[in-house]
C-alpha cells in the first residue's frame, strides 16, 4: 500500500493512519524517516544570522512537526492494538556546527520528542520501545 501524504498537514496524516489501519486492521509500528536534505534546502540552511526564517520554519515542519503528527495519530492505534514500536530516524543533528543550524535544531527536537513519547507511553499496555539513533 502506498499513500502520498504531506506529513506536515494533520488532516493528511489522519487520512494516512486511517487507511493503514483499514488495510492492515491494526497498527503496531511507525518509522519516522523524514529530513529536509535536498541541495536547495542545505544551501540556505546556514547560520541563524543569515538564514531566512522560512528555512527554519520548513526544517521544523519537516523534521519535527511531521513526526509529532504521525505519533499523535498512531500512538492511540498502537495502544488499542496492545503493542507498538516507534523508530525515529533522527541522526545527523547531534554534532552541531555553523552550517545546517535549522536541520540540527529540528533533529535534536525530534530526539527529545521521542524521549517524551517513550516517557509518556512506554509502559502503556506493552508499548515499550522507541529508537532514535545518534
Amino acid at each position: 500500500m502506498t499513500v502520498a501524504v504531506d506529513h506536515t498537514q494533520e488532516d493528511e496524516v489522519q487520512r494516512m493512519v486511517a487507511m493503514a489501519v483499514g488495510h492492515c486492521r491494526s497498527l503496531n509500528i511507525l518509522v519516522n524517516n523524514v529530513a529536509g536534505t535536498h541541495r536547495e534546502f542545505q544551501a540556505t540552511d546556514r547560520d541563524i544570522v543569515t538564514m531566512p526564517v522560512e528555512v527554519w520554519d520548513r526544517a521544523m515542519a519537516t523534521n519535527l512537526r511531521s513526526p509529532m503528527l504521525t505519533c499523535k495519530h498512531t500512538v492511540p492505534k498502537m495502544i488499542a492494538a496492545g503493542c507498538g514500536s516507534i523508530v525515529d530516524i533522527s541522526s545527523g543533528g547531534h554534532g552541531g556546527g555553523a552550517a545546517l543550524a535549522a536541520y540540527a535544531g529540528s533533529k535534536i527536537g525530534q530526539h527529545r520528542l521521542t524521549m517524551a513519547i517513550v516517557t509518556a507511553y512506554g509502559t502503556h499496555r506493552g508499548c515499550r520501545n522507541a529508537m532514535s539513533p545518534r
